[in-house]
């Protein structure tokens, strides 16, 4: 087995970016959610479970550490480091322009810990909403790092084929190559592994929500994506892992089970 793609999120909820190598530090992969959009009149950031407008905004980490954002809306990109995007009015008010509401991004580092909110039900929008409060210092929904292998995906496709069964639904920051059709990882719970330089430590299967049935740029919307997760596994599909030992990353390294 061996990692086969690598994928960081910069801001919460935005598209995200496919990459060769990254450091991985102890709260999770460099500059992965490290920034959100935070509903001004609330104090809770926004998500794609109840903003999925979110989706087609675009974000990038240049060499340089400078956070690029691109708003569908005006189609404009507007760039700058990470101390000023904090602070940037422009930005604000061609985010607040885009999603209709008041809106700043803020940089989760040092920023107090905030709320964000989900559907009771993945498959009814109209129902009610809960709030849970996400870790300190990077806007994760509950753990550093998402995992899945090859071998979930082909067990996703075979209970419903016609699925676009895209790793960008499910925003992994690991794809691992693994042979078969089983639910692999799953096997894998409170094991270490090993990729290149880097051990993790497996926590527990990821319990999916609406996010996965939205729609993103060449991803069509499809409730029936989460039906067939819930029907057939639980409603969960790839593992949440914590940072052992950090270091760095490489498309092509290869993965060991440590027990």
């Amino acid at each position: 087995m061996h990692l086969a793609q690598l994928w960081r999120h910069p801001v919460k909820s935005f598209q995200g970016e496919m990459l060769a190598a990254s450091l991985v530090e102890d709260d999770g992969l460099h500059f992965d959610r490290a920034f959100g959009v935070i509903d001004c009149a609330t104090g809770k950031i926004l998500t794609a479970r109840r903003n999925p407008d979110l989706l087609f905004g675009r974000a990038y980490i240049s060499t340089a550490g400078e956070l690029t954002l691109s708003v569908p809306e005006s189609g404009a990109e507007i760039e700058g480091t990470r101390e000023f995007l904090g602070m940037s009015a422009e930005l604000d008010a061609s985010l607040s322009a885009w999603l209709g509401r008041d809106v700043t991004l803020v940089p989760a580092k040092d920023h107090p810990i905030v709320r964000a909110e989900n559907f009771d039900d993945a498959l009814e929008e109209s129902g009610p909403v809960h709030d849970w409060e996400l870790p300190e210092g990077r806007f994760v929904d509950s753990a550093p790092l998402l995992l899945i292998t090859t071998a979930t995906l082909e067990s996703a496709l075979g209970i419903y084929p016609e699925g676009r069964w895209d790793v960008r639904r499910f925003r992994p920051n690991l794809v691992v190559d693994a042979n078969g059709t089983s639910w692999l990882e799953d096997g894998w719970r409170n094991l270490g592994l090993r990729i290149g330089e880097v051990e993790l430590v497996v926590r527990k299967p990821c319990t999916r929500c609406t996010m996965v049935t939205r729609a993103q740029p060449g991803i069509p919307a499809d409730l029936t994506i989460f039906r067939s997760l819930a029907h057939e596994h639980g409603a969960t599909f790839g593992v949440l892992c914590d940072v052992r030992t950090p270091g760095t990353l490489h498309v092509g390294d290869e993965l060991e089970i440590l027990g």
